[in-house]
């Protein structure tokens, strides 16, 4: 896995994480 792939990866999971916990604190 090339390193700007591993960046794009930590983008869209800290993107996904950060969603999942907005929702979290919604309820």
């Amino acid at each position: 896995m090339c390193v700007d792939n591993n960046e794009a990866f930590w983008l869209w999971f800290l993107f996904h994480f950060n969603s999942h916990f907005t929702t979290f604190d919604n309820y």
